[in-house]
């Protein structure tokens, strides 16, 4: 059970959807948005937290949002489904994922409804994953280490050497007995 609760790939899901809401910035034309906005480079404001953005940042987005309205109901998806994850129960974190999937097949965008029948492909992982409240995240952080060492890598001359590199990196044979008892649990 726990196995299948990883494969939800919370953080990898929630990245997807920042990725689909810069391909509908990039459906606009950009004289569009220069000249109604008088702002070029907004795109980085729609990858920014509401919560993170000051009042003159709000002010720019709004006026992104009133020259694209599929922008704007991307965004607010967007939020709502990173805020899936932040519920306190069990319940309420599955309910607001079913009321995410309805809202999004509502607005009827394509390339939502798409990526929504991905998720919907994936419920079932991801449903373990909002009952469990385990992610993957640990073991992305190990891999991302491991893919900096491998980089540097180049030129060693034998596996053993490198092998020696990413313990040395994690610590002793210690510290790899806690990633195990900490995996325990998650797989």
């Amino acid at each position: 059970m726990f196995i299948e609760a990883t494969r939800g790939r919370r953080y990898q899901v929630v990245e997807d959807v920042s990725a689909f809401g810069k391909r509908c910035y990039f459906k606009v034309p950009k004289r569009r948005i220069a000249c109604t906005c008088g702002y070029k480079g907004t795109r980085w404001l729609l990858l920014k937290r509401p919560e993170r953005l000051t009042e003159a940042e709000e002010a720019t987005l709004q006026k992104l949002f009133a020259v694209n309205e599929r922008l704007y109901k991307v965004y607010v998806l967007r939020d709502e489904f990173r805020q899936i994850f932040q519920g306190e129960t069990v319940r309420s974190r599955l309910l607001r994922l079913d009321n995410w999937i309805k809202r999004a097949k509502a607005v009827r965008i394509p390339q939502l409804t798409e990526y929504v029948h991905k998720i919907e492909e994936w419920k079932p992982y991801i449903q373990n994953s909002l009952r469990a409240n385990c992610s993957n995240g640990f073991a992305e952080g190990i891999n991302a280490k491991i893919r900096v060492i491998q980089r540097m890598a180049y030129g060693y001359k034998d596996f053993e050497y490198f092998r020696l590199k990413v313990i040395q990196q994690f610590g002793s044979f210690r510290n790899v007995g806690k990633i195990e008892h900490y995996h325990q649990y998650c797989l």
